[in-house]
């Protein structure tokens, strides 16, 4: 494996999946960044995506956030000491996030994981989203930790409204990468 960035899989959503389970990742690099165009099937407002690290969902995840946007209101933070998973990451577009256009509100994400093979050490992440749509935008920036120290072998990614019928549009596309 040469320096730098090396894709381990992507794929793309068909429009019938809440979320994407990424197994057996290899111990073989530094770091870990996925990336993520995003958009769901929900209209009129925008979804959350969340994530698991093996399998893990007891109270062992702690957060902060801010977030800000045009026609969004007050910058906000969330903050939690004691969270389960799956943990609110950011936010990306519903199929017409209120709009009224259907498909032209398309976000996008990344989440960093720093010595996520290491076994010494508390896991941490690092999460941007954001989303623009006719003027309008949002950005959201979270930092947070995983309180366990056992190298992260799975990342489960999901979708979620309170209804629990959301789902990846279809050709939204993902990416896991290492880098050395």
């Amino acid at each position: 494996m040469a320096n730098g960035y090396e894709v381990i899989t992507s794929g793309t959503f068909d429009g019938t999946s809440a979320s994407v389970d990424l197994t057996s990742i290899p111990a073989t690099y530094s770091h870990l960044e996925i990336s993520c165009t995003t958009n769901t099937n929900q209209a009129g407002y925008r979804a959350s995506w969340m994530m698991t690290l093996n399998g893990d969902t007891a109270s062992n995840y702690g957060y902060l956030g801010v977030s800000q946007g045009s026609g969004y209101g007050n910058p906000a933070y969330s903050s939690n000491d004691t969270s389960t998973a799956p943990v609110t990451m950011g936010y990306g577009p519903g199929a017409d996030a209120g709009s009224g256009s259907g498909g032209d509100m398309v976000g996008s994400w990344n989440l960093w994981f720093w010595n996520y093979a290491g076994t010494n050490l508390h896991k941490t992440f690092y999460a941007s989203s954001g989303y623009a749509s006719g003027g309008a935008w949002v950005m959201m920036e979270q930092g947070g930790i995983w309180r366990n120290t056992a190298a992260i072998n799975q990342i489960k990614l999901e979708v979620y409204d309170s209804t629990g019928s959301d789902v990846w549009a279809s050709g939204c596309q993902y990416v896991l990468a290492g880098w050395t």
